[in-house]
């Protein structure tokens, strides 16, 4: 049937027919975000993410003191050391878990991200492990060289294993297993990520390796600070390495060096 009128007649346009509508790409799985230094995303700044973190280092060495009045009357003063090591440890893995059980799954997932495969990830962990190793051979080398009297005080401060079988077992359990796995979900999970979201990643790596530093007693009590330094050093290296490669290999990376210094307390003992 003719148009009556050209003017009602349907205008052909080079929009017809319409392009079919495009598909979003899907969400990258929680978790797995992209492994470049860009991909680091701290969040939103909220207080309780940078205070629950130190909460947990603090419940954890309140803890552990409570421990040491309760069970060294009950056996030797060994078996007690080893127990109360790995109950520290243990704590401060357990809260930095209950912590992150309290986030929303997105956020939860970003803080023990691993972007790449597993090869990659343990490869580049045991790699960087070394060269924390190195680093603070380097930083504790010129620490004494600038102050010769840290030479024996460091000695002095060197923590000794029991005797026992038991309380060995324990203490590189703590160290080789308990400590990574906890302090990098607090320090590096928790509370780099909390204070990167407030004072951008350079300074918040410099301030919780800080913390990180001072959350090892045996510096306030031996005054080594060579000691201090190079944990404030290999607290940097571990956040540069959080950063790029992810959580997992940040572990790695610090189960190596304690690794090192179990098998040195081994044979020192």
């Amino acid at each position: 049937m003719p148009f009556p009128d050209a003017a009602a007649r349907p205008r052909m346009t080079s929009n017809w027919p319409p392009p079919p509508p495009r598909t979003p790409p899907p969400p990258p799985p929680p978790g797995n975000a992209a492994g470049s230094s860009s991909a680091f995303e701290p969040g939103a700044w909220r207080w309780e993410r940078v205070v629950w973190p130190i909460a947990v280092v603090l419940g954890s060495f309140a803890f552990a003191i409570v421990l040491v009045i309760v069970l060294v009357p009950l056996m030797n003063d060994d078996l007690a050391g080893g127990l109360v090591i790995a109950a520290a440890g243990l704590a401060i893995l357990l809260g930095g878990m209950w912590r992150r059980g309290r986030l929303l799954p997105d956020e939860a997932g970003r803080v023990t991200r691993r972007p790449s495969p597993w090869p990659a990830t343990i490869g580049w962990g045991l790699l960087c492990g070394v060269g924390l190793l190195v680093t603070m051979v380097i930083v504790m080398a010129v620490g004494l060289a600038i102050d010769g009297s840290m030479a024996d005080k460091l000695e002095d401060s060197q923590v000794e294993l029991g005797l026992g079988f038991w309380p060995k077992v324990l203490a590189v359990v703590a160290l080789v297993l308990f400590a990574p796995l906890g302090e990098e979900l607090v320090f590096r999970g928790l509370l780099l990520r909390g204070l990167a979201a407030r004072m951008g990643f350079w300074w918040a790596a410099a301030l919780s390796s800080v913390v990180f530093g001072m959350a090892h007693l045996d510096v306030w009590f031996s005054g080594v600070w060579v000691r201090a330094v190079a944990l404030v050093a290999v607290g940097l290296g571990l956040a540069l390495i959080y950063r790029r490669w992810g959580y997992w290999a940040s572990v790695t990376a610090h189960m190596v060096v304690n690794a090192v210094a179990a098998t040195a307390l081994l044979v020192q003992a």
